[in-house]
């Protein structure tokens, strides 16, 4: 029975290894977000919120590999036609 006990060991063991993330409800979400606020305050959580979301804009434009506005190319003179 002495493998028994060692198993109970390991599976202890194993099971904080498989443990995921933790159900978060409306209730836990609503904590964290009192806490954030209270930590940044409104204001600072709207310059964090835009900066934020111009920084995931230029990664979105940099895996389609835009640069940024592209200025007009200028396009070389063109002969005039002959015989006008």
């Amino acid at each position: 029975m002495r493998t028994g006990r060692y198993n109970a060991r390991c599976w202890s063991f194993a099971s904080r290894l498989e443990v995921g993330m933790p159900n978060l409800g409306a209730p836990e979400l609503l904590i964290v977000l009192l806490i954030v606020v209270l930590l940044f305050g409104v204001g600072r959580l709207g310059k964090v919120g835009g900066e934020l979301g111009k920084g995931i804009r230029e990664f979105r434009a940099g895996l389609k590999g835009e640069d940024g506005p592209k200025a007009p190319q200028e396009q070389p003179p063109q002969d005039p036609p002959v015989g006008a």
